[in-house]
């Protein structure tokens, strides 16, 4: 009986496992791949949904960097021009091509963190996990912090491959966190996956 138990629970959890990721790629069945071609040391790829604008570049102050602006048509539910804020954004860093201080990155972001150079004002860490995505190790650090007299969550994902360092930022407004934009970055960030480079 208990063996029947545990082989049915097994069956279960494997149903439900299989469901959510049928589920995943169903809500993102539309949306279109992003990749960086020109940089054969960029080794991810990831969806995006159709409506969102994508921008990316070398950055030209720093050798071996890359920056991607992912700009939703509205970043808030009170933001009245589309497509004028991009409130996340993506760095690549390539291993062999720039200086880029892992550690320091993830002890910045791992506690509160000053926002002027006074350090009386700064974000507050409301959470922290480590999660896998198709076999890539990612931290997440969640901060809360206040612009113009706004709470706004500032959100850091940080992994790496082999060829780089990457770390994406998102904006969104605190009361907003459970927002579709919030949920579409989620599901953006589970369709995260290494390619040959």
């Amino acid at each position: 009986m208990q063996r029947t138990f545990k082989k049915i629970s097994l069956i279960t959890l494997l149903a439900l496992s299989f469901l959510a990721a049928c589920n995943a790629n169903t809500r993102t069945g539309d949306w279109k791949m992003f990749a960086i071609n020109e940089e054969p040391a960029i080794d991810i790829q990831f969806k995006v949904p159709p409506d969102w604008y994508v921008e990316y570049s070398p950055r030209a102050d720093k050798g071996g960097q890359w920056g991607v602006a992912l700009m939703p048509p509205k970043c808030s539910s009170d933001q009245e021009t589309p497509y004028s804020n991009n409130c996340i954004s993506l760095t690549i860093a390539l291993k062999d091509q720039t200086e880029f201080d892992r550690a320091g990155f993830l002890s910045l972001i791992s506690e509160s963190i000053p926002i002027k150079d006074t350090e009386d004002e700064q974000t507050t860490l409301i959470n922290q996990e480590d999660f896998k995505v198709n076999g890539i190790d990612l931290q997440r650090h969640d901060h809360k912090m206040l612009v113009e007299d706004e709470e706004v969550q500032l959100s850091f994902i940080f992994f790496e491959t082999e060829n780089a360092y990457y770390y994406f930022i998102a904006e969104v407004p605190y009361d907003e966190r459970q927002s579709d934009l919030a949920k579409n970055f989620d599901l953006m960030i589970e369709t995260l996956e290494e390619i040959d480079g």
